[in-house]
C-alpha cells in the first residue's frame, strides 16, 4: 500500500511542479533572469553518482550508500529507493523518507528527496527550513504557483542548465487521504532536454 502511495505521490508531484513552473525557460525574460543568477556550483553528484551516469551505475553507487531499489514501484525511467535500515535517511543534514532517481536514455538527470505530512502547517515549516538551508548556498527564486495544489515553490538556476528546487504541495493518496508533500529536487537540463526513444 505504501509503495502505491509513493508511486502516486511521484506522479502528482511531477504534474504539480510542471504546473507551478510551466513557463520556466520558455520566455526570453525567464532566460535573462536565469543568466543573472550564476549558481555555478549547484550540486550534480549524489552518493558518488554524477548526473549522466547509467542507471546500473547509479543503483550500484546508491546501494553502496545503504539504499535498495523498490522493484515494485520502479520503472525504466524512474527508480524508487528506500533505505536498507529504518524508514528515514539524511541528506543535507535533514531527514527524508523517499528517494527517487530519474533517467532519460539510461542517463541519470534528476533526483528527488521527499517527505510527507498530514499537517499543512508543519509541511510549510519543513519547506521553509529546507529553503533556508538552500538559500545559504544558492540564489533561490520564489516562483508563483499557478496550481492550487502547490503551496510554495522556489528554484535555483544555473547557466549550466542545472536547477535545484524545493516545493510544498498537497496530494491525494490512493486511499483518498489528503497529504502534504515536501520535495527537494536537483536536475540537469542538458540530459533532460534530450529526446527519449521511449513511447
Amino acid at each position: 500500500m505504501k509503495n502505491n502511495i509513493v508511486y502516486f505521490v511521484v506522479l502528482v508531484l511531477v504534474v504539480s511542479i510542471c504546473s507551478c513552473n510551466k513557463n520556466g525557460g520558455n520566455s526570453n525574460d525567464k532566460e535573462e533572469k536565469k543568466d543573472t543568477l550564476y549558481n555555478d556550483n549547484i550540486q550534480s553528484t549524489f552518493f558518488d553518482a554524477p548526473f549522466g551516469s547509467s542507471k546500473k551505475d547509479v543503483i550500484e553507487k546508491f546501494e553502496e550508500h545503504g539504499f535498495i531499489v523498490n522493484k515494485y514501484t520502479s520503472t525504466d525511467a524512474l527508480v524508487h529507493f528506500q533505505p536498507s535500515t529504518g524508514s528515514r535517511f539524511t541528506f543535507g543534514n535533514m531527514p527524508w523518507e523517499m528517494l527517487d532517481a530519474s533517467f532519460i536514455n539510461d542517463k541519470f538527470y534528476h533526483i528527488r528527496f521527499m517527505n510527507a505530512s498530514d499537517d499543512k502547517a508543519s509541511a510549510i515549516q519543513t519547506y521553509e527550513k529546507v529553503l533556508s538551508n538552500l538559500s545559504a548556498k544558492y540564489k533561490m527564486t520564489n516562483e508563483e504557483p499557478s496550481d492550487t495544489t502547490c503551496y510554495r515553490v522556489s528554484v535555483g538556476y544555473s547557466k549550466q542548465k542545472r536547477i535545484v528546487l524545493v516545493a510544498c504541495y498537497r496530494y491525494e493518496t490512493i486511499s483518498h487521504t489528503i497529504m502534504q508533500g515536501i520535495s527537494l529536487e536537483y536536475q540537469d537540463g542538458s540530459f533532460a532536454n534530450e529526446v527519449s526513444d521511449e513511447l
